[in-house]
């Protein structure tokens, strides 16, 4: 897959991408990791999920606390991320 940010917003609605992805997005640390890490109001079953040849890890939130994300656009899909200063913080 091209872009596995792409997919997340059809395979988890309600979510952001966070945690290390995010930090590495907003340049906060140069370390690359295989897995995206999701967060989510929707129930999940696994932590741990491939889609694609692409590994996520799901954590599940609740709904007030999807907030502190900026809409970045990969091609024509809009993407939640948690924003650099989210970020920072639980990094």
């Amino acid at each position: 897959m091209e872009d596995p940010w792409a997919i997340v917003p059809q395979l988890f609605p309600a979510a952001y991408i966070g945690g290390v992805t995010a930090a590495h997005h907003w340049d906060l640390t140069e370390q690359l990791f295989r897995s995206v890490f999701v967060y989510t109001a929707q129930e999940i079953r696994r932590v741990h999920q491939t889609v694609h040849g692409t590994a996520f890890v799901v954590r599940h939130i609740s709904k007030d606390k999807l907030f502190g994300t900026r809409t970045v656009w990969r091609g024509q899909v809009k993407i939640q991320v948690s924003d650099v200063h989210r970020t920072a913080s639980t990094c």
